[in-house]
């Protein structure tokens, strides 16, 4: 019984009455604190996901959709290992 008792002690609130001005200041208020709160969930969760994907991934995400063009030290590094792979023994 204690336990339901202080369960109910807990619920309390304040009622106060507003006009429709005050009324809707705070519920856009509370709209727009619950959409910065699951932003700010979701970009917890994507930033953990993309550190624990970027030891998996071999090149860059914009070098994978062609929005960045990939160093020509590499370009010239896979040249070269073709050549040698097409190299003739004389």
């Amino acid at each position: 019984m204690s336990d339901h008792f202080s369960l109910l002690q807990d619920d309390r609130y304040s009622l106060f009455f507003v006009n429709n001005n005050w009324y809707l200041f705070f519920r856009l208020h509370q709209l727009l604190c619950d959409r910065l709160n699951k932003i700010y969930h979701n970009s917890l969760r994507i930033a953990e996901e993309e550190s624990r994907c970027k030891r998996e991934r071999k090149e860059s995400t914009a070098i994978a959709l062609r929005l960045k063009a990939p160093s020509m030290f590499s370009a010239n590094i896979e040249i070269i290992n073709l050549e040698k792979k097409n190299a003739c023994p004389a």
